[in-house]
């Protein structure tokens, strides 16, 4: 990547009015924004307050990518909880999640084998999951919706 590409962590010249630099595409901005999110302070935060607060609620986690929602899921699982990433495979994930796969993780997930399910972009609308009864916005929204 180019140096005007990337979103700089820690600031610096040529920076856009909300200090963050201008990608040249979405895809670039969306991996730019989970190497900034993929902190292990800012991780060891999230799961300090979902111990305090929803430690044993069922939970979905809205991530930025797919490596940022396997990322989370890893960091989760380190911590002793029961997580998972769930998501649709593209052409530039590393991932090789199959449907099949991942209908079976949704499955297990519905089936409380997993306490926790990080995603990206599949669970937005038109799901219906009764028994989650918190979410980790983990990901930039400008959706007053979601709110």
């Amino acid at each position: 990547m180019k140096e005007e590409e990337n979103i700089p962590p820690n600031g610096g010249g040529n920076l856009s009015e909300n200090g963050l630099r201008r990608p040249r595409s979405y895809r670039l901005l969306v991996r730019s924004l989970g190497q900034l999110l993929m902190i292990q302070k800012r991780d060891d935060a999230i799961i300090k307050k979902f111990t305090e607060n929803s430690f044993l609620s069922k939970t979905i986690g809205f991530c930025v990518s797919i490596e940022h929602a396997e990322y989370m899921s890893e960091k989760f699982n380190d911590a002793g909880f029961q997580a998972v990433a769930i998501h649709s495979k593209n052409e530039s994930s590393k991932s090789n999640l199959s449907v099949k796969q991942r209908n079976s993780l949704l499955d297990d997930f519905r089936n409380n084998k997993y306490q926790i399910a990080f995603t990206v972009n599949m669970f937005n609308e038109g799901v219906d999951f009764p028994d989650v009864s918190t979410v980790l916005m983990l990901r930039p929204t400008d959706s007053l919706t979601i709110f």
